[in-house]
């Protein structure tokens, strides 16, 4: 009789399997608590540090706040000085020349006079235009945004400028307003703004010429452009134009555009209307001016009380 092989297997007892995987689970335990509080060491450090870079970052910019508020009280008492320094040497400069013109001067004596005339009302635009943004930087002159009839700010601009159109022989065309158009903006430096658009745009423009004025209204904004005949300016010079101050230089090629150096502070007077100013043209077809404002609501009718 043939005996068959026996195979034995031997089990671990148990208790001994129990006691192995607890092991395991403590030294497992143990593994995820040390990199548990490990992780939490670097994090409360990093906590630190960042901390620290805050502050330090936080007195950097208080320091940078404060010097920055310093220097615009220094350049705010400098601009002060000069505007004043500069206003009556102009009112006695206009003075002398308007004692040489009446003295029978030769053509070219007078040509000069105007020139000169022309400069010296330049500069007071100018200084009028920077004070006007020096009062609104320091908050001397607070801004009074309101529903406006821009139709009518812009006769009275016009009309400052109407004896300058003739005197050169530009016309300038006001198309007949097809209803009232209410822009949000301050009274006072939206007639400013059109002054000193339509005397750069007169003087740029050649006599027998004309300046166009027209005003549009979309769903929420209002569109004002002045148009001139005048010489024009390239695309890559219309972005540094309206950036300019009015002690800067003309880009190069076009010193001919010397009046509309007040571009950037007219822009900028613009600006604190919620407003933009944009040019458009090209050299030889002239130039247009857009000034872009909010749309004004329209006021609402008065309700007639009933009698009882």
């Amino acid at each position: 009789m043939a005996l068959l092989p026996l195979t034995v297997v031997l089990a671990p007892p148990a208790p001994c399997l129990a006691a192995a995987t607890a092991s395991i689970a403590v030294l497992s335990g143990l593994l995820v608590a040390g990199g548990a509080v490990g992780y939490a060491v670097w994090l409360e450090r990093r906590r630190r540090q960042l901390k620290h870079d805050y502050r330090r970052l936080r007195g950097d910019l208080t320091h940078a706040n404060e010097r920055a508020a310093s220097l615009r009280g220094e350049k705010n008492q400098i601009l002060r000085l000069a505007m004043q320094d500069l206003a009556a040497p102009l009112d006695q400069l206009s003075q002398d020349v308007d004692e040489l013109a009446g003295r029978g001067l030769s053509e070219d004596a007078s040509e000069t006079l105007r020139l000169v005339r022309e400069d010296v009302e330049r500069m007071r635009r100018a200084l009028a235009a920077l004070n006007e943004l020096q009062a609104l930087e320091d908050r001397s002159r607070s801004l009074t945004l309101a529903p406006v009839n821009v139709g009518a700010v812009l006769v009275e601009a016009v009309a400052i400028n109407r004896d300058a159109a003739e005197k050169k022989e530009v016309r300038i065309s006001v198309p007949p307003p097809q209803r009232t158009t209410l822009a949000t903006a301050d009274a006072d430096v939206l007639r400013k703004v059109f002054e000193n658009l339509i005397h750069d745009a007169v003087e740029v423009t050649p006599s027998g010429s004309a300046v166009s004025l027209s005003v549009y209204e979309t769903s929420d904004r209002v569109l004002i452009t002045v148009s001139d005949d005048g010489p024009g300016v390239a695309v890559e010079d219309q972005a540094q134009l309206l950036s300019q101050s009015g002690s800067s230089r003309p880009p190069m090629g076009h010193a001919e555009l010397g009046p509309r150096l007040n571009l950037g502070m007219v822009h900028n007077l613009v600006k604190a209307m919620d407003g933009w100013l944009w040019t458009q043209g090209e050299p030889g077809h002239g130039t247009t001016h857009v000034v872009e404002l909010a749309l004004a609501p329209a006021p609402k009718p008065a309700i007639p009380l009933r009698k009882k």
